[in-house]
C-alpha cells in the first residue's frame, strides 16, 4: 500500500528504492516477495517483476504466480511482444506446472497477440480459455476488463456472455455485460438481460438511467420487451412521477 501511495503521488523513485530495499530484505520471503510482485505486475514494472521471478527460480519456490505476474507485468507495461515471448519461452520449457495453469496462461497469450495486433492467434488462445470450465468469474472479468482497454470489445462481450452464463446471479458481471451491450448498440439479448438486472438487489441508478435512455432511442428499437422495460425502469428512476 505505501508503495501504491508513492506511484499516486508521482514519487516513482522514491518507489523504485523502496522496492529495491524490499526486495534486498526479504529474497528469502515468499509471501512478501509475492506481494512485491503483484506490485510489479500492477505498475508495469517489468524488471521488477523479472528480478522477483529469477529470485523465485533460485529459491525453489513455487513460481507459477511469479510467472504469470511477470508475463502480466509486459501486458501492464504496454510490452506485448514481451509478453508474447516469455510465454513462448515457458511453452517450449514446460515446467510441470504450466497444464495446471493453462487456462489463465492462454488468456494472457489471448491478450498479449490482441495487444501486436494479430487477432487471430489471440482468438485461438481466447477459446481455449474459454472452454475451462473452471475458470473464476473475477479471472473472466479481469481478461475482459485487459481486452477493453486496448478496443478489443467484441471479445470482451465473448468473455462477459461466458461469465454470466456460469455465474447467473453475479451482479457486476451482469452489468457489465449489460453497459458493453448498450455501448456496442447490440439489441439482441439486452432485454433479457435487463429484466434479470431488475431482478436483482439495488442495481445501479447510473446503469439503469443509461438503459432507460437508450431503450428510448431508435437504435434499439427492436430489443425484446422494449415498452415494458422502459416503463419498468420510468417507475424506479421517477417514483414521483407514479400515480398514488
Amino acid at each position: 500500500d505505501y508503495l501504491h501511495s508513492l506511484d499516486k503521488t508521482e514519487k516513482r523513485e522514491e518507489a523504485d528504492r523502496e522496492a529495491e530495499a524490499i526486495l534486498k530484505q526479504f529474497n528469502n520471503d515468499e509471501k512478501s516477495l509475492l506481494s512485491l510482485a503483484n506490485y510489479g505486475t500492477e505498475s508495469g514494472r517489468v524488471d521488477l517483476a523479472r528480478r522477483i521471478y529469477e529470485q523465485a527460480l533460485e529459491n525453489d519456490f513455487n513460481v507459477a504466480p511469479f510467472a504469470l505476474l511477470l508475463i502480466e507485468a509486459h501486458i501492464t507495461s504496454g510490452d506485448y511482444q514481451g509478453a508474447i515471448n516469455f510465454t513462448e519461452q515457458l511453452s517450449n520449457e514446460s515446467p510441470e506446472w504450466l497444464e495446471r495453469e493453462k487456462p489463465v496462461f492462454n488468456s494472457l497469450r489471448a491478450v498479449a497477440y490482441y495487444g501486436v495486433g494479430n487477432e487471430d492467434l489471440s482468438d485461438i488462445y481466447l477459446n481455449q480459455f474459454l472452454k475451462d470450465s473452471k475458470v473464476r468469474v473475477e479471472t473472466l472479468m479481469a481478461v475482459s476488463r485487459r481486452y477493453i482497454k486496448l478496443g478489443g470489445k467484441e471479445q470482451a462481450r465473448k468473455i462477459l456472455v461466458k461469465a454470466v452464463k456460469d455465474n447467473e446471479s453475479n451482479q457486476v458481471a451482469l452489468s457489465k455485460l449489460i453497459e458493453l451491450e448498450i455501448d456496442m448498440g447490440n439489441s439482441a439479448q439486452l432485454g433479457d438481460y435487463l429484466k434479470s438486472l431488475l431482478q436483482m438487489r439495488r442495481p445501479s441508478v447510473e446503469l439503469l438511467e443509461k438503459a432507460y435512455r437508450s431503450l428510448g432511442s431508435d437504435r434499439f428499437i427492436f430489443t425484446k420487451n422494449r415498452e415494458a422495460l422502459l416503463i419498468e425502469l420510468d417507475t424506479i428512476l421517477n417514483p414521483d412521477k407514479q400515480p398514488s
